[in-house]
């Protein structure tokens, strides 16, 4: 389980995810499932989860798939 913070660019507010993965450092790609936990400003009161992945090989990105309300 690791937390992660984003901040939005417009200063309309933050948000904390929970991303559940099982890391497997030789592999190119590591799959998780997220889950908003708590919302500031514009964004309190955010729900929303989803799932994804890292790619290291390609972009070194993580891509989320989801709802958001």
């Amino acid at each position: 389980m690791v937390g992660k913070s984003f901040t939005c660019d417009d200063g309309s507010g933050t948000f904390d995810v929970v991303i559940y993965v099982a890391v497997r450092p030789e592999a190119p790609r590591n799959n998780f499932r997220w889950l908003i936990t708590h919302g500031t400003g514009q964004h309190e009161g955010l729900l929303g989860a989803g799932t994804g992945f890292g790619d290291s090989h390609r972009d070194g990105l993580g891509h989320y798939t989801g709802r958001v309300r």
